[in-house]
């Protein structure tokens, strides 16, 4: 499964100070996700990791098309510099 990674923010303490946090996360083609890592300054509770989690589901889809497309492109030039690389002019041997 590819991993992605994203920043958002959450708000903790009596004072309601905003934290960064970076999230980690697997997606599959059916949108599950699972957490792998949340750097975050303060400690994150199992609110915030429910919390985090859902964000990850909602940007999972966008995530995972992302990823393909571009895993795609990266297939089609690696059998484009194969092809090239096997191209042998005529004459030359």
């Amino acid at each position: 499964m590819p991993t992605f990674t994203f920043t958002t923010s959450i708000t903790k303490g009596r004072y309601d100070t905003e934290y960064d946090v970076e999230v980690t996360y697997s997606a599959d083609r059916k949108g599950q996700v699972e957490i792998i890592d949340a750097k975050c300054p303060v400690h994150l509770t199992d609110e915030d990791f429910d919390h985090l989690t859902d964000i990850s589901a909602d940007r999972a889809n966008d995530d995972y098309a992302e990823w393909l497309a571009d895993y795609g492109d990266y297939l089609h030039e690696q059998r484009r510099d194969r092809v090239a690389m096997s191209y042998v002019p005529a004459g030359a041997l």
